[in-house]
C-alpha cells in the first residue's frame, strides 16, 4: 500500500510504538465499553490494528479477527508478537480499505481504536 497522511511517520516509530501500546492491556483500555463486545465466537475487524494488542486480546477471548494495518513494520511485528491462527493480517488503510472490500467479508464488530483522528476531514467523508 502507498503510505498516506493517515499513517505517515509510523514506520519510523515502530519500536517505540510497540513499547507504548503493549504496555497497556486491551482489557483495561476497552473496559468502559466491554459490555458491547459480542460473545465469542464473533468475527471482528480491527482497522488500524497497530501492534496487534487488541487483535490478540480478541483472539484470546475466542473471536476470529481480521487485523488491518497499513504500516508494514507494525503489521509484521504484530503478527510475530501475537501469533494466533485466529488472526488474519491484512495490509489496508482508510479511507478506502480496498483490500478488505475485495474480501467481501462481514463482521459482528468493527474496532477502529485511535485511528479516526489521523484522517483528514475529507477522508472521513469518503
Amino acid at each position: 500500500m502507498t503510505e498516506k497522511a493517515s499513517n505517515a511517520g509510523y514506520a519510523e516509530e515502530v519500536d517505540s510504538l510497540f513499547v507504548r501500546y503493549e504496555a497497556r492491556s486491551a482489557e483495561q483500555i476497552h473496559a468502559p465499553w466491554a459490555e458491547f463486545i459480542p460473545s465469542p465466537p464473533a468475527q471482528i475487524l480491527d482497522i488500524g490494528a497497530g501492534t496487534g494488542r487488541d487483535a490478540g486480546w480478541f483472539a484470546s477471548l475466542g473471536h476470529t479477527v481480521v487485523a488491518a494495518e497499513p504500516t508494514e513494520g507494525l503489521r509484521t511485528g504484530a503478527a510475530k508478537l501475537h501469533p494466533d491462527p485466529k488472526i488474519t493480517w491484512v495490509d489496508d488503510i482508510l479511507p478506502g480499505i480496498p483490500n478488505l472490500l475485495k474480501r467481501g467479508e462481514t463482521f459482528d464488530m468493527i474496532l477502529m481504536h485511535a485511528v479516526w483522528m489521523h484522517l483528514t476531514e475529507d477522508e472521513r467523508v469518503e
